[in-house]
């Protein structure tokens, strides 16, 4: 062990020497790796403490110091990995490949194996990234982790991959089955009256912090709400249905809008409940955690059954499907973008092969590759330019 670093030493007081500044910190590679090792123990003992201090209820002063002092001690670890990384990657590739042996040795002497100096390379190799994610762990109220960093570049490179599939895809024309319209939502004069079997859709939600869901206030959200759907229900065949997403927080409300206008000539079916497993929101311990998000589910007067072909989950009015994350194959390209799993058991359910299905809020074009793949014709409008170019790339790349 070090001479830099003893089992005593304070990492706080190192810490606060430091300065979080990387330039601080131990300059030889065996005092880099005696920080680390004791470091990281000090840091979870730290993080039993806050953990211990949630249960409690500990004042939140005290918590809140204790919060900043682990925030400290995991960035500036996080910055020492990043250091050796880049001393034994340098080191290592001025050896060559004949000293692989001496490689082993040396890295056994640091007190770590090759899997744990690979990691530290590899974030070493990506600053860009460690920044954003100390940022966003402040933001969280959360403590970094070297785990964080790894995923949050894995997830990177996959995005970045799907993302050049996705351009060099775009280039090719739509299967003359799918319509992509640049427009507003509000204006489709374009479309008969009674010509859609099936509108597969999700309007604004009033909810996130992007400029296409911003209105005034809940009132002025629910008047432009109205005059969509006073438009888009006239497309509709008395035979067809119409499946719209919402978000959970203003459902009352929008059913009661419904109701008010007699659901535009439709009946009401259910409240779809699409569970997404693997996120949930907010985190406020006073309210259980909301993890779904209600699909409107109308029928005209005249619609036949249901197309259950499938006896499974998609009978039932609570399906259970995991919100897309950028490390899916299908990636997430869209802060609104439905799993295709979803819009396939809706599309699958919901009409038949060769009928004509409607979105109006394109977004990343999911409703038009399950209709690709279900051999339905789509048309779809989609007002941000920027996402024509990913909803073309999307359809062929899912081709099969």
């Amino acid at each position: 062990m070090s001479t830099f670093l003893s089992n005593s030493t304070n990492l706080t007081e190192i810490i606060k020497s430091a300065e979080s500044n990387e330039s601080n910190l131990p300059a030889k590679m065996d005092d880099l790796s005696s920080f680390i090792i004791i470091g990281q123990g000090q840091l979870e003992a730290v993080k039993a403490g806050i953990k211990a201090m949630k249960k409690i209820d500990f004042a939140k002063e005290v918590f809140e110091q204790k919060l900043e002092e682990a925030q400290n001690m995991a960035d500036l670890l996080i910055d020492a990995q990043c250091k050796l990384g880049e001393l034994t990657k340098k080191l290592l590739t001025y050896q060559g490949k004949k000293h692989e042996e001496s490689k082993k040795n040396m890295i056994k002497k640091l007190g770590f194996n090759l899997a744990d100096i690979s990691r530290f390379e590899r974030i070493s190799e990506n600053k860009d990234i460690i920044e954003n994610e100390k940022k966003k762990s402040r933001e969280k109220s959360d403590v970094l982790s070297l785990s964080q960093i790894l995923k949050a570049i894995q997830k990177e490179n996959r995005l970045k991959n799907n993302n050049i599939k996705i351009e060099n895809d775009s280039k090719f024309d739509l299967p003359t089955s799918i319509k992509l319209y640049l427009g507003d939502a509000t204006n489709l004069d374009f479309i008969d009256d009674e010509s859609i079997d099936l509108l597969c859709t999700d309007p604004p939600y009033f909810v996130i912090d992007e400029k296409w869901d911003k209105f005034e206030s809940l009132d002025k959200y629910l008047e432009w709400l109205d005059f969509w759907l006073g438009v888009v229900s006239k497309k509709i065949k008395s035979t067809g249905r119409m499946y719209i997403s919402f978000a959970n927080y203003y459902k009352y409300d929008i059913y009661n809008l419904f109701k008010r206008n007699n659901f535009y000539g439709f009946n009401f079916g259910n409240e779809i409940i699409w569970n997404y497993k693997n996120t949930t929101k907010p985190f406020d311990r006073k309210k259980y955690r909301i993890n779904y998000d209600p699909i409107f589910y109308f029928y005209g007067k005249d619609a036949s059954e249901l197309n259950f072909t499938e006896y499974n989950e998609s009978l039932n009015s609570v399906w259970e499907i995991s919100t897309p994350q950028s490390n899916y194959a299908e990636s997430k390209l869209h802060p609104c973008q439905k799993p295709l799993e979803l819009y396939r058991r809706i599309v699958k359910t919901g009409s038949n092969s060769g009928d004509v299905v409607l979105d109006t809020f394109a977004g990343s074009g999911t409703t038009g590759i399950i209709c690709e793949n279900l051999n339905r014709s789509c048309i779809m409008i989609e007002d941000n330019e920027e996402y024509h170019k990913i909803i073309r790339g999307r359809i062929n790349s899912f081709q099969t």
